[in-house]
């Protein structure tokens, strides 16, 4: 089943609590095993439940064009900690060709198949909160993209065919361990907003990553640039001027 609830352990305090209200204390075996037997069929119903709302929800964008497949509560007796949450997304939503505006946060989404290239209207993605470890290359096929919400996820690289994304106005990346950005956000000419953790990412250097956006995207589409011409101009560096070995150093190709 592709998606669950909370694990078992995080209710255990829930069973005992009930078990201790309904039944007397010469009884609190038998109940709690009555409670947690109920508890699990109870889970089972929600975890259909939530399927079957996932895919109401994927055909209802069909006709919307907007897709919500945020957490959600189907049973408001259980405490918060028990708000379920997909897995993965399901496939029926890269059928959704017409589709612009995809949520996804706060999930226990671990990947995302490359199937999202076949999304080539969307224009909107929100997958912050989750347990991503990457993106696929195939986000580079939706050429429309011009909101990208990663924050809060376990992505250490970005593919070079982010570069792709010509249309993207806003790119937030914050709580992820990237060190470094793929010279190809270069091409990003659209940018305007580029959130991401200054003191975690090493290249582009301080020096630059400090001075916003457009100096960012300028200063990475200089340096891919020169891999083709041999020359290199960065007349608009602060003092002090970057030293030969930051610049060097940051042509290795990172994805």
């Amino acid at each position: 089943m592709d998606f669950l609830p909370s694990p078992e352990a995080d209710l255990l305090d829930v069973v005992k609590e009930e078990a201790r209200r309904k039944f007397v204390r010469k009884r609190w075996r038998m109940a709690f095993r009555k409670v947690l037997f109920n508890l699990r069929m109870s889970a089972n119903r929600m975890s259909r439940a939530l399927l079957k709302d996932a895919l109401r929800r994927v055909s209802l964008a069909r006709q919307t064009g907007f897709l919500d497949l945020r957490y959600w509560t189907p049973c408001t007796h259980l405490p918060p900690s028990s708000k379920m949450r997909i897995r993965e997304v399901p496939n029926e939503t890269f059928d959704l060709r017409s589709v612009k505006t995809i949520w996804l946060q706060e999930n226990q989404i671990r990947r995302i198949p490359p199937g999202i290239g076949n999304l080539t209207s969307l224009t909107q993605l929100r997958v912050f909160k989750n347990q991503l470890g990457f993106l696929p290359p195939e986000i580079g096929q939706c050429s429309l993209l011009q909101l990208l919400w990663l924050d809060h996820n376990a992505i250490a690289v970005l593919p070079r065919e982010i570069g792709a994304l010509t249309n993207l106005t806003t790119l937030s990346i914050v709580s992820n361990p990237l060190t470094r950005f793929p010279l190809e956000c270069g091409a990003l000419k659209n940018l305007r907003k580029f959130d991401f953790d200054q003191s975690r990412v090493l290249y582009p250097p301080p020096e630059v990553s400090r001075r916003g956006v457009k100096v960012v995207v300028d200063f990475l589409k200089r340096i891919l640039a020169s891999r083709e011409s041999n020359k290199l101009s960065l007349a608009y560096a602060p003092p002090p001027l970057l030293n030969r070995r930051q610049i060097v150093g940051s042509q290795s190709p990172s994805a």
